[in-house]
């Protein structure tokens, strides 16, 4: 693994996370306080924002349909999702 690290350039990375494995075994022995509202409340607002931005996704793609009726637009691939627009 060393040779890895080092072909790859992340020593320095590796010193960093190397140094912190004390404290989070001891995180892992000892548990760690959450404030589990709060956490919630993050998962609420992290799933809105992504509904959010997937109903404007769609929007957008519907309104692409609807223009390609008129157009001869070639069909363009997402290079994340692999949806056709």
């Amino acid at each position: 693994m060393v040779k890895e690290i080092y072909t790859n350039g992340l020593s320095a990375i590796a010193r960093i996370e190397f140094s912190c494995v004390h404290a989070i075994a001891q995180m892992g022995y000892s548990g760690i306080c959450l404030d589990t509202e709060r956490w919630r409340q993050l998962i609420r607002i992290t799933e809105k924002e992504r509904d959010d931005a997937q109903s404007s996704l769609e929007k957008v793609r519907e309104t692409l349909k609807y223009i390609r009726q008129f157009q001869k637009i070639k069909p363009h691939k997402c290079r994340i999702c692999g949806a056709f627009y």
